[in-house]
């Protein structure tokens, strides 16, 4: 997710250059091209390595349809990679994954330094979000299953008496040790020093919302941004161009595919 210092996602993740150069490619030679950009661990041949180049290759397919520039390209690629990255290193629910997905498309759709940046169109924003409910979170349950790690915990009961604890050398002398009243009072002020940060983290992401929503109200539009969002999951959204709905289905015969070869191997 974006910070403070870093408004904008394009050239982060993928160079603009990259980007532009990924449009030109198709096939195999994307999928080479992706693969040295992710410095991904393993071959293409490989089912988790390819289902992921799969997904970026579309994200490409769809920027090159859509005939975005290097910069809106590489600033989507980044936005689908922060997105699957953080849904499957923090096991997200789809509800939280959405959410953050809504957080950066915000956040690079209307010009408000710093609190956000102005790269896509609302038209364009509304052309990304049926994108990725189509495809993305269509099958977020199957990306959930192949690329979140089993974390696996283990209880080890330990009697008092089988602690030995030892003070930290050297012990500080008595008499600088600090009195009941000042243990209290320096207690206090970090407790409320925590409290005072943790209002104005608070505050600041409270008006980076604020400015970004009231930027979206003065542009004329019919429809809510994050309505639009919410109603691409709730409900059956506009089908993309023929061309990528017949590409995507051919795709998702062997996505299927791969995941019964990954249960298959789990099983053996």
């Amino acid at each position: 997710m974006t910070t403070s210092t870093e408004i904008s996602l394009i050239g982060t993740d993928f160079k603009v250059k990259d980007a532009e150069s990924m449009m030109r490619l198709k096939g195999s030679d994307l999928r080479e091209a992706i693969l040295e950009v992710l410095g991904t661990e393993g071959s293409a041949e490989d089912p988790k390595v390819s289902i992921l180049l799969d997904y970026y290759s579309f994200v490409v397919h769809f920027c090159r349809k859509n005939n975005f520039t290097g910069e809106k390209a590489s600033c989507f690629l980044s936005v689908a990679k922060r997105v699957h990255d953080a849904s499957v290193e923090q096991v997200l629910t789809m509800e939280n994954s959405l959410a953050m997905l809504k957080d950066l498309l915000l956040k690079h759709s209307v010009h408000r330094p710093p609190y956000s940046v102005g790269v896509f169109t609302l038209k364009e924003l509304q052309q990304v979000t049926e994108y990725m409910a189509n495809t993305y979170y269509k099958h977020y349950n199957l990306y959930q299953f192949v690329y979140v790690k089993e974390f696996c915990m283990t209880a080890t009961q330990v009697h008092p008496s089988d602690r030995i604890e030892t003070p930290q050398l050297p012990l500080a002398p008595l008499g600088s040790a600090l009195t009941e009243e000042e243990h209290l009072k320096k207690l206090e002020d970090e407790r409320l020093a925590r409290e005072e940060e943790e209002r104005q983290r608070k505050a600041e992401l409270e008006e980076q919302e604020r400015v970004a929503k009231e930027a979206l109200k003065e542009i004329e539009y019919n429809e809510d941004v994050s309505e639009v969002i919410a109603k691409t999951v709730d409900e059956h959204v506009a089908a993309l161009e023929e061309e990528m709905r017949k590409r995507f289905e051919e795709r998702e015969q062997e996505l299927l595919k791969k995941i019964a070869e990954l249960q298959a191997r789990a099983g053996g």
